[in-house]
């Protein structure tokens, strides 16, 4: 009767250890799936989280959405924002979506309101809206860059 109680409590252990590993095995790999935006320029990447696109200076522009046919006022980081927090010298950036669309931006257009919005109207992004993140552009930079140039689902910039 008592090995059965131990092999009970160790049958136990083992399921409790098993669950917790897979638990801290989860968490792990849920901290890794919110990095959403990869920046690469003078020879580095970095990654950034949500979280941490938030915590840059933020940038608001209420602008035309041309695909969702309604005035939205955005918030996000500006294309400016990351140039000069992360001492980029380039002439261009790439900005990449996850279904590999992409457009480049010249970097003297930078300074006209064009960002990586990540909240519409006060709410975060969703995916059917082009979020969690998404290039958005003043009605000064519209002047210059079409609908063609609005890139959902950003995954990646390129600074060159």
């Amino acid at each position: 009767m008592e090995i059965k109680k131990i092999g009970v409590l160790i049958a136990v252990f083992v399921l409790v250890a098993g669950l917790a590993y897979v638990k801290m095995g989860t968490k792990t790999m849920e901290k890794e799936d919110k990095k959403i935006l990869t920046v690469e320029y003078n020879g580095k990447e970095k990654s950034f989280t949500l979280e941490d696109l938030m915590n840059l200076e933020k940038t608001s522009i209420k602008t035309e959405d041309p695909y969702l046919g309604k005035e939205i006022l955005y918030e996000g980081v500006s294309l400016e924002t990351f140039e000069k927090e992360l001492s980029i010298n380039c002439e261009s950036v790439k900005v990449i979506g996850e279904d590999g669309y992409n457009k480049t931006i010249n970097s003297k257009d930078f300074n006209l309101g064009i960002i990586v919005a990540y909240k519409a109207d006060g709410e975060p992004i969703k995916k059917g809206d082009g979020g969690p993140i998404k290039l958005c552009f003043s009605e000064e930079a519209k002047k210059i860059y079409d609908e063609k140039n609005w890139v959902w689902w950003i995954t990646k910039l390129e600074f060159k």
